[in-house]
C-alpha cells in the first residue's frame, strides 16, 4: 500500500493524505480537497497556495461574483462586485469585447482593500460594453492574483439604478 503522507497525486504541494476529498475544509490537515485536481475549487490558485500560504478555504472559489453594473452613462460606469473572502485587493479590466482577447482597454485597474468592492471607470467611449475582475492576495513572495471572473455587461439594471440614486461614495480611476 502507498504511504499517502509522500504521494501528491496532482502535484499541488499537499500530500494525499491531507486532501480528504470531502469538499469541507477543516484545517490544513484534513483540507477535503481532491487529491487528483491541485485547484479544486478552479479559481486559479493551487489547494496548497490557498491553505499554507493564503489562509483561504480551497474549496471555495476566490473569483468575484455578484457582478453588477451602476451609474452607466457615456461617459462611464461603477463596477461593482462580492467580496472576496482574504482578498487584499482586485483588479478590474474593461474591454469591448467578452471574451477580453482583443479590446481591451487602460491594462488592470488595481483597487486596493479588500473590502472595496466597487470602481468607478470614467473617461471612456461608449465602446465599453464589458468589464471583470479578480481578486488579489498579498503573500511574503509577492501579490497572488486570482482567475478573473466571468465578463459582466456594463448594460445598467433598474434595481442597480434605485441604489445607485441612494447616494454610495464610490473611488474614481481614469481609463
Amino acid at each position: 500500500s502507498a504511504d499517502l503522507t509522500a504521494l501528491d497525486s496532482d502535484g499541488d504541494g499537499l500530500s494525499d493524505a491531507v486532501e480528504t476529498g470531502t469538499g469541507i475544509y477543516v484545517s490544513p490537515t484534513d483540507t477535503g480537497t481532491d487529491p487528483n485536481n491541485a485547484d479544486t475549487d478552479g479559481d486559479g490558485i493551487s489547494d496548497a497556495v490557498e491553505v499554507n500560504t493564503l489562509g483561504t478555504n480551497p474549496n471555495a472559489s476566490q473569483i468575484p461574483g455578484s457582478l453588477v453594473t451602476q451609474q452607466s452613462s457615456s461617459a462611464g460606469f461603477v463596477a461593482t462586485w462580492g467580496v472576496v473572502s482574504g482578498a487584499a485587493g482586485y483588479e478590474v479590466q474593461a474591454s469591448t469585447e467578452p471574451s477580453f482577447t482583443s479590446g481591451l482597454t487602460g491594462g488592470d485597474r488595481p483597487v486596493s482593500g479588500g473590502s472595496a468592492t466597487n470602481l468607478a471607470i470614467t473617461g471612456l467611449t461608449n465602446q465599453i460594453r464589458y468589464y471583470r475582475v479578480r481578486a488579489v492576495f498579498a503573500s511574503g513572495s509577492g501579490p497572488v492574483r486570482g482567475e478573473w471572473s466571468p465578463a459582466a455587461p456594463r448594460t445598467i439594471s433598474s434595481q442597480a439604478q434605485s441604489k445607485a440614486r441612494r447616494g454610495t461614495v464610490i473611488p474614481s480611476v481614469s481609463g
